[in-house]
């Protein structure tokens, strides 16, 4: 099954790390990964924000407060994964999201520009309305 990895830095290994997040699933320790190639893409952008905005994805969509003047590109990792060794998260906020518990070995990333994925970001101008707009 292909599935994607979006981060804003050049990489060579993911290896599991302990998530914090909202369910079972998100919590796990683990490499997250998306059969979306655009999911991941937005990630890998958004990521680029960490420390910098306030930022959140969702429905295809990346949702920031103010603008992204400070994120300029990010990098897409493509795996050809088999189903039976992914963990499918089931929550309706998890759908198309797995959970792979192995390192991975990263090659060849697609560079992912904020200009190609323009059109699938939103600013907001706080915290409520990037609230509203990532659970409406």
């Amino acid at each position: 099954m292909k599935v994607y990895h979006g981060s804003p830095k050049k990489i060579e290994v993911l290896i599991p790390k302990q998530a914090k997040g909202h369910n079972g699933f998100q919590n796990l320790e683990a490499v997250f990964l998306t059969d979306n190639f655009l999911e991941a893409s937005l990630y890998a952008i958004g990521k680029s924000l960490k420390g910098k905005a306030h930022f959140g994805i969702q429905k295809g969509k990346l949702v920031i407060i103010g603008n992204a003047s400070t994120a300029s590109e990010g990098y897409v990792y493509e795996f050809d994964l088999p189903e039976s060794e992914l963990i499918k998260g089931e929550q309706k906020e998890d759908l198309g999201v797995y959970a792979y518990q192995n390192t991975l070995i990263c090659q060849d990333p697609k560079i992912v520009k904020i200009e190609e994925i323009q059109s699938y970001i939103i600013y907001v101008k706080n915290k409520n309305e990037l609230m509203q707009v990532l659970y409406s």
